[in-house]
């Protein structure tokens, strides 16, 4: 299982610092370790991102594109979003006429017109030849995740997908992180369990392809029920914008990408929306306070809060 150890790197360097004991302070502050250009998406573009399938960046509120009015960014004006739904102009490349949602029109949840991308590992599925996993420089067995929740044992099947990545260049040890919102039509088959699923992947760019894991954001759960065909919006949410922070990375290149998958069938979209990338660099500094019962200052990005990623693979 996958959990960040972000406050026992905060307590080891800490204790690197001073020895912290009764009557001190402790003050954790944060810099820039690398300049994220356009990591809140805000120059409405995806300017220093490369993206692969149905990917858009989608503006908040009244302006937000087709009817896309779940979730307004998390700051600024504009989000990224990626899906794993076919735009009505490439039903063929869609494995054939059919819509993904089944309702009416077609293409309800494709925001970018582009066909979404292959996610299977034979590189046989709907869209171009080059899948998922060789865009985000996985291994070709990456996406093929446990069943949850499902009475047939062994791996999904990633069928479709989409995502984004970026270089990301740190001069010191860093924390990555951002925002994020997982929605979905999808939920959980009695006999395939789970299906849908968001992940990300850091890696350092020098790694070698076998070494490289993804981090599953949230997967699909819960009832399967078929929206009505006036439905403009994802029927499941995550409850809004959620926080991840990787562990304590070293400084160095690394590669930041960002998927969601449509595994097992291909009847039902899910949605992964991204915001405020940021790399930072912490450091601790303790000091005395005689005459008060120590305190300690976490005065970074509401550590208390977070909700870190799903499990690790």
């Amino acid at each position: 299982m996958f959990e960040s150890t972000i406050f026992q790197n905060f307590l080891n360097r800490a204790k690197k610092i001073s020895f912290i004991g009764v009557g001190s302070l402790i003050f954790i502050n944060s810099a820039t370790a690398a300049e994220i250009i356009n990591g809140g998406f805000e120059s409405g573009t995806f300017d220093n991102w490369d993206p692969f399938g149905d990917a858009s960046i989608q503006p908040g509120g009244e302006d937000a594109l087709k009817n896309f009015t779940q979730v307004d960014p998390f700051s600024g004006a504009f989000h990224a979003l990626i899906t794993t739904a076919c735009p009505s102009t490439a039903e063929i490349q869609c494995s054939g006429i059919r819509n993904d949602d089944e309702r009416t029109p077609i293409a309800t949840f494709n925001f970018s017109g582009n066909d979404q991308g292959n996610a299977d590992n034979a590189n046989t599925g709907p869209g171009p030849i080059v899948n998922l996993q060789d865009f985000l420089g996985l291994p070709i067995d990456s996406l093929n995740i446990p069943r949850e929740n499902a009475l047939l044992p062994g791996l999904r099947l990633p069928r479709e997908g989409s995502g984004i990545k970026r270089t990301v260049s740190a001069d010191k040890e860093f924390i990555l992180s951002f925002k994020w919102d997982f929605l979905t039509n999808d939920g959980t088959d009695q006999i395939l369990g789970d299906q849908d699923f968001a992940f990300v992947t850091i890696y350092d760019v020098n790694s070698a392809t076998n070494t490289r894991t993804i981090t599953i954001l949230e997967d699909s759960t819960g009832p399967i029920l078929p929206p009505a065909p006036t439905d403009t919006e994802f029927l499941k949410e995550t409850d809004s914008y959620q926080m991840f922070m990787s562990d304590l990375l070293p400084a160095g290149e690394y590669i930041v990408g960002f998927g969601v998958v449509d595994a097992d069938e291909l009847a039902r979209s899910s949605a992964l929306v991204i915001d405020e990338v940021t790399a930072e660099h912490f450091t601790v500094t303790s000091v005395p306070e005689p005459a008060t019962p120590g305190i300690a200052l976490l005065s970074t990005l509401g550590l208390g809060s977070l909700l870190r990623g799903k499990e690790q693979r």
